[in-house]
């Protein structure tokens, strides 16, 4: 009796020692560590290794080890190491489907060759090895490997503690596994908003602040945890020119878009939108904040430039309105003087003539510069219309010679 009792102390310690590593959050490092050094101090084994699946065919992945040296570390994630753990991994299913509760195997030495294998003793592959899989609610999760210098005599208390330390390092395996996929998508999610340009402000229902991406603190000038717990009014006063009946509509949710305005003149538009939980519906209010100042300017660019556009279009339509008026009557005054200086309607005397052909040639030079307003206003609208002939060079020459000579004369330059 006093045998069986310093058994089950033994094993009871054993067994709390792990337990106690064990006792850690999921984010300390030293979880897993911890626990597999209290392990191999209690049943005395120099040689763990602790292995979880990838799904599908992908490969094992060594969690923690200790005393394994190069060797073995290489021949576990070898290509036929990964071959065996999955050969072993699926025998070990069944037989553990078989016996419930009794979730260790033991290989003896020799068996699948693990030991000629591995070598992890160090002595040719001598000793033993205790193959225990790591579950999680009935659900394997991994396999911890545990290598002796000797063999040894496991009896029913032993296979017990073992069975129950197998359960809380699956347990926490597959609670680490899962805590750091969840860590893994929030710093994916927190990343991803921290590149945004706009500010965003996670709101939950109390009124505070849960999260805000990095623009947002770049833009207060404060710590991410200084935002953190701050009430979304106290943010938007801090921020931005919000006068009390203003901030009362945004914060009653009556405005799910709104502007806004800081102390340098800049502007911004802010959009909420209610977010919902599975649990608790709608959970809070995420606002979104982006800085429109260049867009606002771009838009007045646009609009003015819109109206000048117009402006313009209405003085060319006035413009070629006005010639076109003005063209009617001086081609009545040029065709009649021409009449009275041709005779046609009597003789004139000099002075008459005189005043006739001024009369003519002022008409004239009115009616092109007339015309070219035509030109201009028609060019402004592109509807200019070249008109080709063909002209004789040689009756150009003589001008453009002249009038090359007597720059040559008077200025002294040369004629090309």
């Amino acid at each position: 009796m006093r045998a069986e009792i310093a058994a089950s102390r033994e094993s009871i310690s054993r067994l709390n020692s792990v337990i106690r590593a064990l006792d850690r959050t999921l984010d300390d490092a030293q979880v897993l560590p911890s626990a597999i050094r209290e392990l191999g101090l209690a049943f005395d084994s120099r040689h763990l290794a602790m292995l979880s699946p990838s799904e599908g065919e992908g490969p094992w992945k060594l969690v923690h080890h200790r005393g394994l040296d190069e060797h073995a570390l290489n021949a576990l994630m070898s290509p036929q190491g990964q071959s065996i753990l999955r050969e072993v991994f699926g025998g070990m299913l069944s037989i553990v489907d078989n016996l419930e509760r009794d979730l260790l195997l033991r290989l003896q030495p020799g068996a699948l060759d693990w030991c000629r294998f591995l070598d992890v003793t160090g002595k040719g592959g001598e000793g033993d090895f205790l193959l225990l899989t790591l579950k999680s609610n009935r659900r394997p999760v991994g396999v911890l490997i545990m290598g002796f210098t000797d063999s040894r005599a496991w009896r029913n208390r032993h296979k017990e503690c073992l069975s129950i330390i197998g359960f809380q390092l699956g347990l926490t395996l597959d609670n680490l596994q899962l805590f750091e996929s969840i860590r893994s998508a929030w710093q994916d999610w927190q990343a991803t908003v921290d590149s945004m340009r706009d500010m965003v402000i996670q709101v939950g229902s109390g009124g505070l602040v849960r999260r805000a991406n990095r623009a947002l603190v770049d833009f207060l000038g404060v710590r991410p945890e200084d935002v953190v717990g701050m009430g979304i009014a106290d943010v938007l006063r801090r921020g931005w020119e919000v006068d009390d009946r203003y901030l009362d509509r945004i914060l009653q949710g009556r405005l799910e878009s709104f502007e806004l305005e800081d102390r340098k003149g800049r502007s911004y538009r802010a959009r909420e939108t209610p977010y919902r939980t599975e649990e608790e519906g709608v959970a809070g209010t995420v606002y979104v904040i982006r800085d429109v100042t260049e867009e606002k300017a771009l838009i007045r660019l646009e609009e003015e430039k819109r109206q000048l556009e117009e402006l313009n279009r209405l003085k060319n339509r006035f413009m070629a309105s006005v010639t076109h008026e003005l063209k009617t009557p001086l081609n009545a005054v040029i065709g009649f003087s021409e009449l009275l200086i041709s005779g046609t309607y009597g003789e004139v005397n000099e002075n008459q003539r005189k005043y006739l052909e001024n009369i003519h040639i002022s008409g004239k030079h009115l009616l092109s510069l007339i015309n070219d307003i035509l030109g201009y206003t028609k060019a402004q609208a592109g509807h200019l219309a070249l008109q080709l002939e063909d002209i004789d060079t040689e009756t150009l020459w003589p001008p453009l010679w002249t009038s090359c000579e007597r720059r040559r004369r008077t200025e002294g330059s040369s004629c090309p």
